[in-house]
């Protein structure tokens, strides 16, 4: 395990489509390093287009926006993850089977993984999906955005949002602790003098 990793979010060569760019935003807001970036490509107009969330319409805009923000405000969360590495190797990105090794039904499953300890993520991939089949492991899980709870050991049927682009599946592990500061639009952009934990 490489603990410091990610991409070229948005694709280092080519022009991916709206929806296809949002929900690889969504995937990559999941990973160790976050970053846009891309070679200029002329569009169809001729105007380059470039990774900007704005040059992709309001809809991907807007669903960038709100996974941006929410990993900005998971930086004490994501940083804590970083000393953890830095100290004993261990990242903040584990598949479900190095985090659940005796579980059979993590052996082959990569649609989803543990973002640090207490988050499992499972971003949306497939164009025009409407729902996405999820496996949750051992344990008590609820959902980040909705509040509802899952019992683990079992493939949940999960509705997705095809129209507005705007749900990443993340589920919080009961018992977690999990930090949380005010959005900034860098780290270090201000002062920031209170830290939430949930």
């Amino acid at each position: 395990g490489e603990p410091k990793w990610g991409m070229d979010t948005g694709g280092f060569n080519g022009t991916p489509d709206n929806e296809n760019y949002a929900r690889w935003i969504e995937f990559s807001a999941f990973t160790p390093i976050f970053r846009v970036h891309g070679q200029k490509v002329p569009s169809e107009n001729s105007v380059f287009k470039v990774r900007y969330p704005w040059a992709y319409g309001e809809k991907a805009e807007a669903a960038a926006k709100n996974v941006m923000q929410l990993r900005y405000k998971l930086i004490p969360y994501i940083y804590k993850y970083d000393q953890q590495a830095y100290e004993k190797g261990v990242g903040l990105v584990k598949s479900l089977m190095a985090a659940y090794p005796k579980d059979p039904n993590t052996k082959e499953y990569t649609d989803g993984w543990m973002f640090g300890d207490y988050l499992l993520v499972s971003p949306v991939l497939d164009k025009g999906q409407t729902s996405k089949k999820i496996y949750l492991p051992e344990g008590t899980w609820i959902d980040y955005f909705k509040g509802t709870v899952y019992s683990g050991g079992q493939t949940i049927d999960y509705s997705v949002d095809a129209d507005n682009w705007s749900d990443v599946p993340l589920f919080i592990k009961q018992g977690a602790i999990i930090p949380s500061q005010d959005f900034e639009n860098y780290v270090g952009e201000k002062k920031m003098n209170n830290i939430y934990v949930d």
